[in-house]
């Protein structure tokens, strides 16, 4: 801002004197865009007669590194020529080493063209002294005009303003002692140093000179000038004239320009680093989510396998009678052990990807926590002490509380085996409120009010090079066959799926950290109890009428046999519309519509918006491996919505069915 509301044009360039930066007046004045002026190419606005001489100036000045100073003309946006002095400065860094050069343009063209006046006035003809000072009175800047030897036989009002008196009558070898005149440096000039003394005696042409004035008042003013003889036609040396004005303003600029490069380059410096710190999280947050896609789409395949797997296992367990062999039960029975397990880490698979079907309530916390201290101590044992930490007036939170149960105990187990040989496990609740700055480092955390849980152990701790990949699937830091590595997984997935965030702090034989944060929950709602055991037991249907629609030929016999040996009768169908020709030619109404969600063509969900349009009100039971934008939105069931997920046994299909299909019949009947 300061440097676009100077008026000098101002620029920096490379040590190679390339330009690279330029502020807004020199784009105003040259009309020019940045493209067209950058390196080199800024001397496509200089003057032709001078751009030769300008360059080779320049580049003498960069071989040697020493401060630049020349006066020419620049051409204005509309194609005409004004006058610039220019100026530019090394900036070296603590090695003496030039980085960079700053340098100004000032506009001088009425100091050029009132000396060309005063040069042409004096080889052509003699100008009377009342003239001649009724021109340079109305100057602003300073003019001071000598005889041959150097005495002052003219001095206009803005000179004597300049050096605060009536009347400069004194001579150049006065002027050091009378003035206190100064080089820029603080150094007092020698007389045979002083821009008007060189110019009268030796005839040569000063330009830019500096120096500081200090006044008969006591203000100091550091002026810049210019000194030129003048001769006659013959020659013959007439005097000097010397141009001068107040430069202390725009020297005061070009010093606060400086000081706010050097601020910008230390703030520029510390937007890096916060950059890159974002990079690093986004570039995690990206890692994670293309690792939770492809573990989604695994689970989803694993689930309906399973499904088909558990499922026939299931039924051929009830087919076997009591008197079958023992081994062969037993083998049975070890299978299914085998694919609960299988289903169990295909849970925790979606959890990471975000994929199941959650279904939020108003939590209170600490609450919950009281409702799993019997559950706790139990999981953990005797060795472990555990320690609970409310805070009064903490926040309510929207959550799935089952899941949420499932979060803490694999937290806190995974404390313990971090603890073999015993030691402390806290969890401590807290209301926080997230800034945005803290927010702005953190990928996918909105700023607001969190509820904390935060579970710390006094174990052995994580090396810091492996605390970036402690939330990925199957990555652990137990020994072989001492986890599966998919615990912290699916907390993080599904913490983040419930719009939190998950922070993991450790030191190397500190022990560890893992704090959970939950939005606050902002609207009145119920409290969700501890999960409880559905009071429906697996009753046999009723002759009611069911309509099964499956993609997968496995699924859909396992389910379909599974109903019928429930008691009901059952239909079939492989797609959307094949169901939908169902409904219309089945002469009674269908009791209930068993759909999965994810099938080619028409979804379950397009189905059974469909379906009801034929028969207002079906009840509809949806089944699905892992969520999708048709049931479910933002992590989310959908109100109204009925699920079971993949895989599912004898027992959980004979509850939901019955569940639905009698809720829906209260619902009627009422």
């Amino acid at each position: 801002m300061l440097a676009d509301r100077m008026d000098q044009l101002a620029w920096l360039a490379s040590p190679s004197g390339s330009r690279y930066w330029f502020n807004k007046r020199w784009f105003d004045y040259t009309g020019k865009s940045y493209g067209e002026v950058r390196g080199w190419d800024w001397l496509c606005v200089h003057h032709p007669d001078h751009a030769e001489r300008v360059e080779a100036g320049l580049r003498n000045c960069l071989e040697r590194g020493e401060p630049w100073e020349d006066t020419f003309p620049l051409r204005r946006w509309d194609g005409s020529f004004r006058w610039f002095l220019t100026r530019a400065f090394p900036v070296r860094d603590e090695d003496g080493v030039v980085r960079r050069w700053f340098g100004t343009n000032t506009d001088v063209t009425r100091q050029i063209e009132a000396e060309q006046a005063l040069r042409d006035a004096a080889e052509r003809f003699e100008v009377e002294a009342s003239a001649r000072a009724a021109l340079l009175a109305q100057m602003d800047e300073g003019v001071i005009v000598t005889d041959p030897d150097g005495r002052i036989t003219f001095i206009n009002e803005a000179a004597k303003r300049l050096h605060g008196v009536d009347q400069l009558d004194i001579g150049p070898e006065e002027y050091s002692d009378t003035y206190n005149l100064y080089t820029e440096d603080g150094r007092p000039y020698p007389h045979e140093q002083l821009p008007l003394a060189r110019a009268v005696m030796n005839g040569e042409v000063v330009s830019d000179a500096r120096w500081r004035i200090r006044r008969p008042d006591g203000r100091e003013v550091l002026a810049i000038g210019s000194a030129r003889p003048f001769w006659d036609a013959e020659g013959k040396l007439l005097g000097a004239v010397l141009t001068v004005r107040d430069d202390t303003a725009r020297n005061a600029a070009e010093a606060a320009l400086r000081d706010l490069n050097a601020t910008l380059e230390d703030r520029v410096a510390e937007t890096i680093r916060e950059r890159e710190v974002l990079g690093d999280a986004l570039r995690q947050a990206q890692k994670m989510e293309a690792v939770g896609q492809l573990t989604g789409g695994i689970a989803h395949d694993f689930n309906n396998l399973l499904t088909i797997i558990t499922g026939n296992l299931d039924m051929l367990r009830r087919a076997l009678a009591e008197g079958a062999e023992p081994r062969v039960r037993r083998m049975v029975d070890n299978a299914l052990t085998g694919a609960e397990r299988a289903a169990s880490l295909t849970q925790r698979l979606l959890a990471f990807s975000r994929r199941q079907p959650l279904s939020p309530r108003r939590v209170d916390m600490d609450a919950l926590l009281a409702g799993m201290s019997d559950l706790l101590a139990r999981s953990l044992g005797e060795m472990i002490d555990i320690r609970t930490v409310s805070s009064t007036g903490l926040w309510p939170v929207e959550v799935d509380a089952n899941q949420l149960e499932n979060a803490i105990l694999n937290l806190a187990v995974n404390a313990r085996d971090a603890m073999p040989g015993g030691g402390a496990l806290t969890i401590e609740t807290a209301n926080v409120t997230l800034d945005e700055a803290y927010a702005a480092r953190q990928a996918e955390v909105v700023p607001g009010d969190y509820v904390v849980i935060a579970v710390t152990d006094t174990g052995a701790g994580i090396a810091r090079d492996t605390l970036e990949r402690v939330f990925e699937p199957f990555f652990t830091t137990k020994d072989v066959d001492k986890g599966t590595g998919l615990g912290l997984s699916m907390v993080y997935g599904f913490v983040k799926q419930s719009g939190g965030n998950v922070r993991l702090y450790s030191e190397l034989g500190q022990g560890t950290t893992v704090k959970i944060y939950l939005p606050r929950m902002t609207w009145a709602g119920v409290d969700e109890g501890k999960a409880t055991e559905s009071a429906l037991r697996a009753r046999p249907g009723q002759c009611e009428t069911l309509l099964v629609v499956e993609d997968d030929p496995g699924v859909r016999a396992y389910s379909v046999e599974l109903m019928r040996e429930l008691g009901y009768n059952v239909l079939e169908a492989h797609d959307g519309p094949s169901a939908l020709g169902m409904i219309e030619r089945h002469g009674a109404p269908i009791d209930l519509l068993f759909t999965d969600v994810v099938m080619p063509g028409m979804s379950g969900r397009d189905l059974a918006e469909a379906a009801r349009r034929l028969q207002p009100g079906l009840p509809i039971l949806y089944t699905t491996g892992y969520a999708r934008s048709a049931i479910v939105h933002g992590g989310r069931l959908d109100p109204g919505v009925d699920i079971i997920t993949k895989p599912f046994t004898y027992d959980g299909l004979a509850k939901r069915l019955r569940e639905v299909i009698d809720r829906t019949d209260g619902e009627v009947s009422s």
